[in-house]
């Protein structure tokens, strides 16, 4: 295990893809003291130069100049979805950590290839949302047992994506893979922390508005190995901003509701016991730095926080994705 970082190493960082996605990551980076962000690449170099300019790091001219700096220590994806298989597995081939946006894959052949990298723990999967501190709550919380046996989760993701959100490659099929694997996967993440391994589901999907070939309605039911039933409903033409994203776990000895914009406040937690567990009903939806926060403490110093998602978490929630295509009508 690499020891303490008492020397003062930073976690250094390089980003592919120079998008919406990637200014989260290098906001947080910047009000990091742990962290520095080197280099971008994109494959728009007038792009690339105007965020290198806006966050104060150097513009490579190829991907091949980012992967060979020996001086980054992680590689963090944020490209279109199609493209993530194949940079994840040349990003792991230069020795580098890599952090990746949601989902891995598209393709069959692309989660056999990724499979087969699981065990190395090289892998970090993007899902922030767990750590906004109500979801750590919920969370926490089921793992101690304190909701008993897990009867029912239920997940509600609803959003707008207008027709100009459509216009570029988040409106091909091929390159964002459809709804439940672009906006629905940390809903889906999460279901999958509290209920484990699903064994069936069915629903149904429709495309209301057309201007696009993404559908924006999903709902369905999944039934899952320990039991328990999941109620889905996702959808991106909520007219709002984010009308609601949430998710309600009820258990045989309580329950939990995260709600607000996005899983970021607790709307009430019932607990049968005489003790109820203290919780804040503050919104907190910053999830970003407290992720960042335990890759660092990852790559520093080898320590692996609870929630921080590998490869494997990745697999499994587009593959549950994939599971809700194949059985909605």
């Amino acid at each position: 295990m690499r020891k303490g970082n008492i020397f003062g190493e930073k976690a250094t960082y390089g980003i592919i893809g120079c998008g919406t996605a990637a200014r989260g990551h290098a906001e947080a980076i910047l009000r990091d003291k742990e962290s520095v962000l080197r280099a971008v690449f994109d494959v728009d170099q007038k792009r690339a130069k105007k965020f290198a300019a806006k966050y104060g790091c150097e513009r490579k001219k190829n991907l091949s100049q980012l992967l060979n700096d020996k001086e980054i220590k992680a590689i963090i994806i944020c490209t279109p979805h199609d493209t993530h298989t194949n940079l994840i597995l040349k990003t792991l081939a230069s020795r580098k950590f890599c952090i990746t946006e949601k989902p891995l894959y598209l393709k069959e052949r692309d989660r056999k290839a990724l499979e087969k990298t699981v065990g190395s723990k090289k892998i970090i999967v993007v899902f922030q949302v767990r750590f906004h501190e109500p979801v750590r709550f919920l969370l926490q919380t089921v793992k101690k047992g304190m909701l008993g046996k897990i009867q029912l989760c239920s997940v509600i993701v609803r959003k707008n994506r207008d027709k100009d959100y459509f216009s570029d490659w988040h409106g091909i099929k091929k390159k964002v893979g459809g709804m439940l694997l672009n906006q629905g996967t940390h809903a889906l993440d999460l279901m999958l922390e509290i209920c484990g391994t699903p064994i069936k589901a069915t629903g149904f999907i429709k495309n209301s508005r057309k201007f696009s070939e993404i559908e924006d309605m999903y709902i369905g039911q999944a039934k899952f190995s320990n039991g328990a039933i999941g109620n889905i409903e996702i959808l991106t033409c909520g007219r709002d901003k984010n009308p609601e994203n949430s998710i309600l776990v009820i258990g045989s000895k309580g329950s939990i509701k995260v709600g607000g914009g996005i899983f970021d406040r607790i709307e009430y937690a019932h607990f049968d016991t005489e003790r109820p567990r203290a919780f804040s009903k503050g919104k907190d939806d910053n999830g970003h730095p407290k992720f960042l926060s335990a890759v660092n403490g990852y790559i520093l110093r080898g320590k692996k926080h609870p929630l921080l998602p590998f490869a494997d978490s990745g697999l499994r929630a587009s593959k549950f994705a994939k599971l809700l295509y194949q059985s909605a009508k």
